[in-house]
């Protein structure tokens, strides 16, 4: 839920930036600015698109300042997304090597012990993405009489 309401939010923000103008315009009220720019972008889900309507009849220092910090922020969002971005990918990465280092390591075990696999064995054992059957079926492999106990284990 955002805590800003969005239907009369240009209206308050000119209000806002009417009033307090000239607190804007000095170094502190730079800083002022930037933070309730950065409140109202991030806590209060605005758009730039909004903003930028808000202060369209502000004083070119106001609307410059006001600009430079909204870029600054979605500079760090579009970099925040891409480190995020960037980790999910490895972590995927790693993720399906193991799976695949899991899933070759039963087909040797398979082959060493009851001989060269079908087509349709290897098949299924690739098709299994899921850990948990891929541990259950090493397990089952120690103890079983047929290949087939194993495979089962895998659909």
């Amino acid at each position: 839920m955002n805590s800003i309401d969005m239907g009369t939010f240009s209206e308050d923000l000119f209000l806002i930036f009417r009033d307090s103008l000239s607190d804007f315009l000095n170094e502190k009220g730079l800083v002022k600015l930037r933070k309730l720019l950065q409140y109202i972008y991030i806590k209060g889900g605005v758009s730039v698109e909004q903003v930028t309507r808000a202060i369209s009849h502000e004083s070119p220092k106001l609307k410059e300042e006001a600009m430079a910090t909204i870029l600054e922020m979605l500079k760090q969002e579009f970099i925040d997304g891409e480190q995020r971005g960037r980790r999910k990918g490895i972590e995927e990465g790693i993720e399906q090597g193991l799976l695949r280092g899991v899933q070759e390591l039963l087909i040797k075990q398979l082959e060493r012990r009851f001989g060269i696999l079908t087509e349709n064995e290897r098949e299924v054992k690739c098709n299994c993405k899921n850990q948990d059957r891929l541990e259950v079926a090493s397990i089952v492999l120690l103890e079983s009489k047929t290949k087939e106990e194993v495979i089962d284990k895998l659909k």
